[in-house]
């Protein structure tokens, strides 16, 4: 893998930005700060008990990171209802209580790629070896649909599981819906030309946005009431080079995604103008990331970022805005 984006990084920006990640160096460690959309200058207005978020205040750049000590993650971390950190440390799901904190969740559960929470708090992620996992509060663990080999992986705003595959399984390259207390797989969409690999929601769930494994399109799908789609797909914009580890929403519709090849995350804004946010040398590059949680304490304005060829260590990156799931009153927010 290194090799391949080594010789595709001519395509994209030189990733310099962020100093390099040492596992083994204590001082590359700090406290992270913890700012709320309620405390951050300039991002709210006063509606009694609704907080409000304006758009206007994005920064352009995202805040240098911050290496966390206890968090863990290798493509992708979530946060369970109570606002712990969950992610794979390379023998099984750790759960951070706070930035100095971990224990073990799932022992030796297999490499999973991204996650993300079910209405009831139960955590479902994408299994490297193929199928999706189910985890509930307890730790426990459970595999489904089996046959899908898949990357992505998002929660609809119906409560089921949208998967990306770009592997060859029996239900094709595509994405699929999957209800993960039955197991039952519908192939929702058929993408052989475009190869989905990171997925996520618009804000009000109308729009599902999919990243590609080559080329470079990132691409949307309207959705009708019941989240099937309506027509085919249409290219939103282009980002350098594709093998796209990471897509995520934020709460003004600006949509972030990751390229391995320029070890970098883009942000596509209003004006489907493209930025690059984040950068690294290629061997920090971060592979995925979520929001914090305020509700454990982490900062609701920042990014917590994977680096799994560096032990698996996390970063927070101040983004200045919260996710799409914030709740809230967005000012000047769109859909892409």
């Amino acid at each position: 893998m290194f090799l391949i984006a080594l010789t595709l990084l001519s395509a994209c920006r030189p990733a310099v930005a962020e100093p390099p990640i040492d596992p083994t160096d204590p001082t590359t460690d700090s406290a992270p700060s913890r700012p709320t959309v309620a405390t951050a200058t300039g991002s709210t207005g006063d509606t009694g008990d609704v907080p409000t978020f304006d758009c206007a205040t994005v920064p352009a750049k995202a805040a240098p990171a911050v290496q966390l000590t206890a968090p863990h993650g290798y493509n992708d971390v979530v946060f369970d209802p109570d606002g712990a950190m969950i992610g794979h440390d390379g023998n099984g799901l750790v759960k951070a209580i706070g930035p100095d904190t971990f224990e073990p969740f799932v022992p030796g559960l297999q490499t999973v790629y991204k996650m993300d929470q079910l209405p009831d708090g139960r955590t479902v992620a994408a299994l490297a070896s193929g199928g999706v996992t189910v985890v509930t509060a307890d730790g426990s663990s459970s595999a489904v649909a089996p046959d899908v080999r898949g990357y992505g992986l998002a929660v609809g705003p119906d409560g089921l599981v949208y998967v990306a595959s770009n592997y060859t399984s029996s239900v094709g390259v595509g994405i699929v819906r999957i209800d993960a207390d039955t197991g039952v797989v519908d192939p929702w969409l058929t993408l052989t030309d475009t190869p989905p690999r990171a997925i996520d929601f618009s804000r009000d769930g109308d729009v599902l946005y999919f990243g590609t494994l080559s080329g470079g399109g990132v691409f949307k799908v309207e959705v009708d009431a019941n989240v099937d789609p309506i027509g085919d797909p249409q290219l939103l914009t282009m980002v350098p080079t594709g093998w796209h580890d990471t897509l995520e929403v934020d709460a003004c519709g600006n949509v972030y995604v990751g390229s391995v090849f320029c070890s970098c995350i883009y942000r596509i804004d209003s004006a489907l103008a493209v930025t690059t946010v984040m950068d690294w040398q290629t061997q920090q590059y971060g592979h995925g990331f979520e929001w914090g949680a305020p509700a454990g304490g982490w900062n609701e304005l920042a990014a917590y970022v994977t680096h799994p060829y560096v032990g698996e260590r996390v970063t927070e990156v101040v983004l200045g805005v919260p996710s799409r799931r914030w709740v809230g009153e967005v000012v000047g927010g769109s859909t892409l």
